[in-house]
């Protein structure tokens, strides 16, 4: 006898354990289903950030956020909302694990691509308030945590308070100032205080 399998919602299959002609038992696995009515992307958050996100799972009540896949020079981009925040916090950085909802992703594509489940994706939640952080580009921030601040021509090494990260951009509390030129180029043999000159066209020290 042929068996098959209906769930009450709109799913894809990621997982199968059974074959064909094999018998299973009552309460023996026959697979894994992922709900394909909403994705949901889980965002790394500073808790300073996070109290200005407003959750709901009512799409219109919610924060906002933009969900962006990206191939080389392509990118392609998805509405979302923020829906719930996690009980706990992300174990390598402290930060709170926010929840962006993405209705129904697949449905009129409309020149994008599937997004499938586990893609690494990027997303902005809009409506987010930075106050008294400075934000630079992440890549600015050293494995000591530490970033170098072009000054009278030099290269300076200053240590920094980092308050938290999201996608490519890293914001500190203390340490540097706004108007600080950071150094985000690798610089052969840094040390501090050593002479470095403008690469006036590329706009960073070398």
């Amino acid at each position: 006898n042929k068996t098959s399998y209906r769930a009450p919602f709109d799913c894809i299959v990621s997982e199968e354990s059974i074959e064909i002609s094999m018998v299973i038992r009552a309460g023996e696995s026959a697979g894994k289903l992922i709900g394909a009515n909403t994705y949901e992307v889980s965002v790394s958050v500073p808790a300073r950030e996070e109290s200005e996100i407003i959750y709901s799972g009512d799409r219109h009540k919610a924060s906002q956020a933009d969900v962006v896949l990206s191939e080389g020079a392509d990118s392609w981009t998805w509405s979302g909302y923020a829906s719930r925040a996690l009980p706990d916090s992300d174990a390598k950085t402290g930060m709170i694990k926010v929840i962006v909802s993405v209705p129904d992703p697949n449905v009129n594509l409309r020149g994008r691509p599937f997004l499938a489940v586990g893609s690494n994706v990027t997303c902005n939640i809009k409506g987010m308030k930075v106050s008294g952080l400075i934000k630079i580009p992440s890549a600015a921030v050293r494995g000591n945590g530490t970033v170098w601040i072009f000054k009278n021509g030099r290269l300076n090494i200053v240590p920094v308070v980092i308050a938290g990260s999201l996608q490519d951009e890293t914001f500190v509390s203390s340490g540097i100032s706004a108007g600080d030129k950071v150094i985000i180029s690798r610089v052969q043999g840094a040390v501090d205080k050593m002479k470095v000159s403008l690469n006036k066209k590329a706009g960073a020290p070398k």
